[in-house]
């Protein structure tokens, strides 16, 4: 199943599936903990959204999800504080093989 947001080129049941070896994941975390650390952009009725990235082999695909499809799959597959190498790329949250762009405290 495709994203509705039409912008993503990744689906739910590939999320799920993917192996991330250099980007590990670190931690579980609470999911409105982890709904709170990502960085929303856009306005309410522009359409918020919130960029993403995933594996996809030797490379990386970004992908800008909507709103309210990143907390459809948060609630579905749970959250993790992603590992260093994410983290730096800021994208600190990850959830079933998709890694959510993240706010740094202080920017």
């Amino acid at each position: 199943m495709m994203r509705s947001s039409g912008s993503s080129v990744f689906s739910r049941s590939s999320a799920a599936s993917t192996s991330l070896p250099n980007t590990a994941i670190c931690c579980p975390a609470r999911i409105w903990t982890a709904i709170a650390m990502l960085r929303v952009r856009g306005k309410p009725k522009s359409g918020r959204r919130v960029h993403t990235f995933k594996s996809a082999g030797p490379c990386i695909v970004g992908a800008d999800w909507s709103w309210r499809d990143v907390k459809a799959h948060i609630r579905e597959y749970g959250a993790e504080l992603a590992g260093p190498a994410a983290t730096q790329m800021k994208h600190g949250i990850a959830s079933g093989g998709v890694f959510f762009e993240t706010v740094v405290p202080g920017e």
